[in-house]
């Protein structure tokens, strides 16, 4: 993506791989990108796993396939059965991939997940312990990559919430911070922590009916609660991308925030020191703009 005369230019060129049965982002790790595609067969669903480097342009053959059965009850045509983790264990020099899904149990007010992890080294799937808490949105037909994981220093990383067990939750009905619960996978042991968020998040507004601003902030140190930092905040009126607004993605250079949204063709430049506002105009529009991921250069040979 490049920014020229006030719009955001997206190249098609060469950069573009089609896989059989169509493809998605399991997630980004040293200049590699881990790519699965699946496909129905009743009564399974199959997948397959590749690696792509977009930087050398190389593709993997598939690297390991699997299937599960889909249970009759269900409606298999939207059924998100799988969603998928990327990252790297640095205990070991291997690159991991986290399998999950989440089944609603008819007898039972709490459904149940099933966690495997995939490691490139041996080349085997290996099936670990569930999740302590339910990921939110686990379950979200709209958006195969929402709340999948995100990898930081060798960890997988889920938004989750105490005591919920639905797939899609009232956001508004969250009266209390310590809802919140950060669900962190490390893939060196294969084991859980769960992380709080900051403690005076309920003075920036976050629970009021009246929202006025959009407010960043960082973990600066993994795993500490004390050391959540304001980056920066901007008013909504500031925004002004209406109720329908929904962050894809940020872009920080100096005092300089790029943010853009799912709806139409446009994104907007932010001045964070005086807070001038330029809207830009996004040429070569596609589809996967609403399913960003980061991704950083690098030369790393394709298994």
């Amino acid at each position: 993506m490049t920014i020229q005369e006030n719009s955001l230019i997206f190249g098609r060129n060469d950069n573009s791989y089609y896989l059989k049965y169509g493809s998605h982002i399991a997630g980004s790790c040293n200049g590699l990108m881990c790519l699965f595609s699946k496909f129905l067969d009743k009564p399974h669903q199959y997948y397959s796993i590749y690696l792509w480097n977009p930087s050398t342009r190389k593709i993997s053959a598939e690297l390991r396939s699997f299937h599960c059965r889909i249970p009759q009850e269900h409606n298999s045509s939207r059924l998100e059965l799988f969603k998928f983790a990327f990252g790297y264990d640095d205990s070991t020099k291997t690159y991991k991939v986290v399998a999950y899904r989440v089944e609603e149990n008819k007898d039972s007010v709490k459904p149940k997940s099933e966690v495997n992890v995939f490691n490139f080294g041996g080349n085997s799937w290996k099936n670990i312990q569930s999740f302590p808490l339910i990921p939110l949105n686990w379950l979200d037909d709209s958006n195969t990559s929402l709340n999948n994981g995100m990898h930081l220093n060798g960890t997988v990383n889920w938004l989750a919430i105490h005591e919920h067990f639905y797939s899609h939750y009232k956001y508004e009905s969250i009266t209390n911070v310590k809802q919140f619960v950060i669900v962190s996978l490390d893939l060196s042991t294969e084991t859980y922590k769960q992380f709080l968020l900051l403690k005076d998040l309920t003075r920036c507004h976050a629970f009021s009916r009246f929202l006025s601003e959009f407010v960043l902030w960082q973990m600066k140190e993994y795993g500490f609660q004390e050391s959540w930092t304001k980056l920066f905040k901007i008013s909504y009126q500031s925004l002004q991308f209406g109720d329908a607004f929904q962050m894809v993605c940020i872009y920080k250079n100096g005092d300089t925030v790029i943010i853009a949204n799912q709806f139409g063709q446009s994104a907007m430049i932010y001045n964070l020191s005086d807070k001038i506002v330029e809207y830009i105009r996004i040429t070569n529009y596609i589809e996967w703009f609403y399913h960003a991921n980061d991704y950083v250069e690098s030369l790393v040979s394709v298994p």
